[in-house]
């Protein structure tokens, strides 16, 4: 079975003004670049996207893209620039609006049921944060211009809002030698009934299992996403029936990693040889 990773007929796309080249010259994160671009909206403005993927410019740099909001008039010179800014310490501005997707290699096109979208507000721009991971001397010198396709939702009718939801944990130490080490956590919905319409674990080299599941104010449980893990063929997976979380619900979720070869503790951190447990979730009402 053949499975088309694009976006096929795009209403919409943003990309990078021009190529840019990584150097990968930080000697405090060796082989890893943070890399974000404010990028013109354009026809996404005002409007609702329905469904999202990513057109990536050279797939042996980019280790993941994620897609925030920003207001324009909070963009500085230097944000403006085609080539960029340095990110890997912070987006530089408080004025994110929050998350609109995350990639990472693998996953196919992200689309959201008939009569939903994740609105984009006008006067603003799309910033995209690209991760740029140094893969051996095959990229010496390789550039990238990568971007993102749409599908938008019709502009006649209601459309319910979908949001991006980041839930994770941030306070794990996995120790060296530890072949099978867990972590569980928990995010309790304390405001307003919500339908889990998808969701994205995300893990690094060292993660090998995770589970996320629903613990409904009486007691009861609805498995969100159960499996093992694959830094390489990492997945959003969109659910058929959406997973009802209620006012008091919980979403409680478990990282596993392998850390059996490791010789250091590996902590929360953004570059490749530290490690993550995120699950991201898109949400409506």
């Amino acid at each position: 079975l053949e499975i088309d990773d694009q976006l096929v007929d795009p209403d919409a796309t943003v990309m990078m003004e021009v190529p840019y080249t990584p150097t990968f010259s930080d000697p405090n994160n060796p082989g890893n670049e943070y890399r974000c671009f404010a990028m013109d909206p354009g026809d996404l403005v005002g409007r609702s996207i329905n469904a999202m993927a990513p057109i990536v410019g050279d797939n042996r740099l980019v280790h993941h893209i994620v897609l925030f909001t920003m207001p324009s008039d909070s963009l500085t010179d230097e944000m403006r620039s085609p080539e960029g800014w340095d990110c890997i310490d912070g987006m530089g501005s408080d004025t994110l609006d929050g998350m609109l997707t995350a990639w990472a290699p693998g996953m196919l096109p992200v689309e959201f049921p008939e009569g939903t979208g994740l609105p984009v507000e006008d006067d603003h721009h799309i910033v995209a944060q690209m991760h740029y991971y140094y893969g051996g001397p095959e990229v010496d010198g390789a550039s990238d211009q990568s971007g993102y396709a749409f599908h938008l939702a019709p502009e006649e009718g209601p459309t319910a809002p979908v949001f991006m939801a980041p839930i994770g944990d941030f306070s794990f130490a996995i120790p060296p030698g530890a072949s099978d080490y867990s972590i569980t956590d928990d995010f309790r919905n304390d405001f307003v009934d919500l339908q889990v319409l998808g969701i994205f674990p995300h893990m690094h080299e060292l993660g090998s299992w995770f589970n996320a599941k629903i613990v409904h104010d009486d007691g009861s449980e609805t498995c969100l996403v159960d499996g093992a893990y694959s830094f390489d063929n990492q997945m959003t997976y969109q659910f058929k029936e959406p997973g009802d979380l209620g006012m008091g619900d919980s979403v409680e979720f478990t990282c596993t990693w392998d850390n059996s070869e490791g010789t250091e503790t590996v902590g929360y951190g953004e570059r490749t040889n530290e490690e993550m447990c995120f699950f991201f979730s898109f949400v409506t009402l």
